[in-house]
């Protein structure tokens, strides 16, 4: 198919956001959010560069999978395809997208919207409840908390005698 008509075609995608289903014909060139605002919706967003979960949606049951994530424009006109968004690889197991960055390829789309709390659950809750996880977020935290004192150490240093002081000592002994 080529690029033309490629843009001249269009899909059938169906909405659900707040419990009420709406159902528009979709051009490959818009996102998904894009699409539920000139139908109507308000569907919740903040960034939409795909480095946040507010957009996040997630696919209905009986749903295609007909959607691809983050087209980007390059310099000299050249498409190209990326699906690096914030979104963790546990959410999208779990049918989980961000609109703001997803775009229909097919037809057969039933998505549902407004399902941020959910994302958000599996990005910063449920994936981290194993112990390996767990353990590699808190080095990660360490290493970036080490970085900072290591650049700030004027900063590091009174931070310490501060907390110290309010302990009673290297010991805790007054």
């Amino acid at each position: 198919m080529s690029a033309t008509e490629q843009k001249e075609k269009t899909w059938e995608v169906t909405f659900e956001l707040h419990g009420e289903e709406t159902t528009v014909l979709m051009r490959p060139d818009d996102t998904i959010l894009q699409a539920a605002e000139l139908a109507g919706l308000r569907a919740p967003y903040d960034c939409r560069r795909g480095n946040c979960l507010t957009c996040a949606g997630r696919f209905k049951a009986a749903s295609s999978y007909n959607l691809v994530t983050t087209l980007r424009q390059e310099a000299g006109g050249a498409v190209t395809l990326d699906s690096d968004t914030f979104l963790c690889d546990e959410a999208k197991d779990e049918g989980f997208f961000l609109s703001c960055c997803s775009y229909p390829v097919g037809p057969g789309l039933r998505v549902e919207l407004g399902v941020q709390k959910e994302a958000w659950q599996i990005q910063y809750c449920d994936r981290l409840r194993d112990e390996a996880t767990r353990a590699a977020a808190l080095e990660a935290v360490a290493q970036v908390q080490r970085g900072y004192s290591e650049r700030n150490p004027d900063k590091f240093v009174a931070d310490l005698e501060r907390q110290f002081e309010g302990e009673g000592g290297v010991d805790g002994a007054a």
